[in-house]
């Protein structure tokens, strides 16, 4: 495993992890979309799921100019068992997931983590999505049905305390809908949940672009 900057300088308050693969052009707004948060104490941690481009010389311009951001690369084993190196890593009382191909509002970060501190009884924060393309997605229940985003459990939208992500063992290794199963985990286990649906939280940019994860896997069923 090679890894940059693996501590953080100073304790954030927030880690924001990023599970990436082969998505040299997109990372940049993903990144800077965090380091344009009116929130500034956070840790941004990316993991790189074995990438074949570019994606290193990508990362360091940003490593060498913010110490807030941490990054940590190992042969591919996909996605949920790299959001569950970051989880471990993560310094923050607070995580949330941002997908490489995705990116926050300037104030996603503050707007979430001023609701929990206001709502101290609640675990756990999803809801509040733009989506870039088509809104409909193959539900994980029922591969026949297409479903609207806004009525699933995305994890670009996912906030809460660290300890929560610990306590269900993080992701599981599945080909699709490892944020509906991390959803349903926490939700078995009796933690608080919200939902955000006031405009004010929509703060979370959902891009579907041609290689993510649900438009590859309704092109797989098609074949």
């Amino acid at each position: 495993m090679k890894n940059l900057q693996l501590y953080p300088s100073s304790i954030p308050e927030v880690s924001v992890l990023t599970a990436t693969f082969n998505r040299e052009k997109l990372l940049p707004t993903c990144i800077e979309s965090v380091i344009a948060q009116t929130y500034n104490n956070w840790e941004h941690l990316i993991i790189d799921d074995g990438s074949s481009d570019e994606t290193l010389q990508v990362v360091q311009k940003y490593l060498l100019a913010d110490a807030r951001i941490r990054y940590s690369r190992h042969s591919n084993r996909g996605q949920s068992l790299s959001l569950n190196v970051a989880i471990m890593m993560a310094a923050g009382e607070y995580v949330c997931i941002l997908d490489s191909d995705d990116y926050y509002l300037p104030n996603h970060i503050e707007s979430r983590l001023q609701y929990l501190k206001a709502h101290p009884e609640v675990d756990f924060l999803h809801g509040g999505i733009v989506v870039i393309g088509d809104e409909f997605v193959v539900d994980t229940t029922d591969p026949s049905r297409r479903i609207n985003l806004n009525d699933c459990s995305v994890n670009g939208s996912f906030f809460g305390k660290t300890a929560v992500f610990r306590a269900v063992g993080g992701y599981r290794n599945i080909a699709f809908g490892n944020d509906t199963d991390l959803f349903a985990r926490i939700e078995k286990q009796r933690f608080s949940m919200q939902k955000l649906t006031e405009p004010e939280y929509k703060t979370m940019v959902y891009c579907r672009t041609e290689d993510s994860i649900t438009v590859q896997f309704e092109k797989n069923l098609k074949t």
